[in-house]
């Protein structure tokens, strides 16, 4: 099973910061404390201050169902004890996942603050210390190298020996608790009241049956703009979605300032905002234009997410939307620095904006991670090397290109190539080629099965590279493929496809 920290991922940022207005929303209409806060990595990936100081860790696994001894878990627990040691017992420590537990631990995590189980709570929070500590000194060369030797000589013939859980077994065994102690970290070592005092200060928040992250930020959405309409039922729903903005807005500005006044955003900072959203500008989403793309975009993801459910592939669509919605967020975060013309003019061969375009090559890569059993690795298009625009786990890197959905060229191999060629000249991408890039055209030509001399010759008759013999190498070097085989409805045999495969 894969997890990702929310703060680890632009599509979990934006997941993160959203999670924070709606915990300031709800403090609208629940609080009697103008100074009640919520910050954005601030001791916790969201904290929540009112008549508790709540310290939110949060995570998505792809997976169905999370396990007790998942690093994402181990870590938070790690997490909380060091905020812990130096707290009040005001703090309250939230684990907020998008999974629900596995059956064998349902329970265990149900009933967490059950009085005749804080035993058996107390030693979990051992196993979880044990787990952070063999990653660190003393404990790293010293007694958890000694038992990777022992369970070596124990089991000679295992390929991929998985010391940690081995080694939780091993002191699962043991008649005696000191033993855990040999392999914690001296700044972990405390009594087992401390331990038991701090479980009294741990819940756990997950839901019944898996909430994609597509689902989540919807259901987000909709629990801010609910929380607006009870403060103030007069509000219109543009007016909500722009207070959302705004929120949105000043929780992205506390985190980039070294100015700890604004860390936080105090529930009077957010009636001011309600109160003045009418005269208050939007800095970073600006632009009508732009707050129409979003809208395009965002209208065209519920539309393929509702035609995916209704097909034979609906068992893919938590794995397609999940990806899918990082790689919409990415593109909204460079648009939104970088201007949207820019940012989408790498992918679209065309002089304006076509963000619908964008997303249907997007479609398609998601669809080939799926189909190549890559769902489990990220997929970016943020700072990716030379005239890439597309990275996919460590190894793979892709330039998508497409034409405007009316263009006729679409359908015509030489066209498309034609198109190519203008456009990267014209946007003067070739000084960042290194040759030999995969280029993917989102056509239904057969552009893959060109004959390398009809490539050849075409290249050297467009006149803007007719005397670049260097471009013209470069052109010449470059792997042009199609989107055809990457899409789940492609049922033959394509060498692209099982090379993507591995096969």
């Amino acid at each position: 099973m894969s997890s990702t920290d929310v703060k680890h991922s632009i599509a979990g940022f934006y997941y993160q910061v959203m999670l924070a207005c709606k915990e300031l929303a709800l403090l609208l209409n629940m609080s009697t404390s103008d100074e009640s806060y919520v910050a954005v990595e601030y001791g916790a990936d969201v904290r929540i201050y009112d008549d508790k100081d709540i310290r939110m860790e949060a995570k998505f696994y792809n997976d169905n169902t999370f396990t007790r001894y998942k690093e994402a878990i181990t870590h938070s627990i790690y997490n909380f004890f060091v905020s812990f040691k130096g707290s009040t017992s005001q703090v309250r420590y939230r684990f907020k996942c998008n999974v629900p537990a596995n059956v064998k631990d349902l329970q265990f995590f149900g009933g967490w603050i059950t009085p005749t189980e804080i035993t058996e709570k107390v030693k979990y929070i051992k196993e979880c210390f044990v787990y952070e500590s063999v990653g660190k000194d003393p404990i790293k060369d010293g007694e958890y190298k000694s038992f990777q030797t022992y369970y070596d000589s124990m089991y000679p013939k295992k390929k991929k020996p998985h010391y940690k859980q081995a080694l939780i077994k091993h002191l699962a065994a043991q008649s005696d608790p000191a033993e855990y102690v040999k392999y914690i970290i001296p700044s972990l070592i405390f009594d087992d009241p401390e331990l038991a005092r701090f479980i009294q200060q741990i819940d756990f928040d997950f839901p019944q049956a898996k909430v994609s992250k597509y689902e989540s930020i919807a259901n987000l959405k909709n629990s801010i703009d609910l929380e607006l309409t009870k403060y103030n039922g007069s509000l219109t729903a543009e007016e909500r979605n722009k207070i959302m903005l705004l929120l949105l807005e000043a929780f992205l500005d506390s985190t980039v300032t070294a100015d700890s006044n604004v860390r936080t955003i105090k529930l009077a900072d957010c009636k001011a905002i309600i109160a003045n959203h009418q005269t208050q500008p939007l800095r970073h989403f600006y632009k009508d234009e732009y707050q129409e793309l979003i809208k395009e975009i965002e209208q065209e993801l519920s539309d393929y997410e509702y035609i995916l459910r209704k097909s034979e592939y609906s068992e893919h669509v938590d794995d397609i939307m999940s990806i899918l919605i990082g790689l919409k967020e990415q593109l909204h975060s460079d648009m939104d620095h970088f201007g949207a013309d820019k940012v989408l003019r790498r992918f679209v061969m065309a002089r304006r904006s076509y963000p619908l375009e964008v997303m249907r090559l997007f479609q398609s890569i998601t669809e080939m991670m799926v189909k190549t059993n890559r769902h489990d690795e990220s997929a970016s298009v943020v700072d990716v090397e030379h005239l890439n625009n597309m990275q996919i786990g460590e190894k793979l890197r892709f330039s998508l290109r497409t034409l405007p959905a009316a263009r006729s060229a679409r359908s015509d191999a030489n066209l498309i190539m034609n198109n190519f060629i203008d456009h990267t000249q014209e946007n003067f991408e070739m000084s960042k080629a290194m040759g030999g890039e995969t280029i993917i055209f989102d056509t239904d030509s057969d552009i893959c099965q060109l004959p390398l001399d009809q490539i050849n010759n075409t290249i050297i008759d467009i006149y803007k590279v007719k005397d670049n013999k260097q471009h013209q190498e470069f052109y010449k070097s470059f792997r042009y493929r199609c989107t055809k085989c990457l899409k789940l409805s492609f049922k033959g045999k394509c060498p692209f496809l099982q090379e993507l495969k591995g096969d």
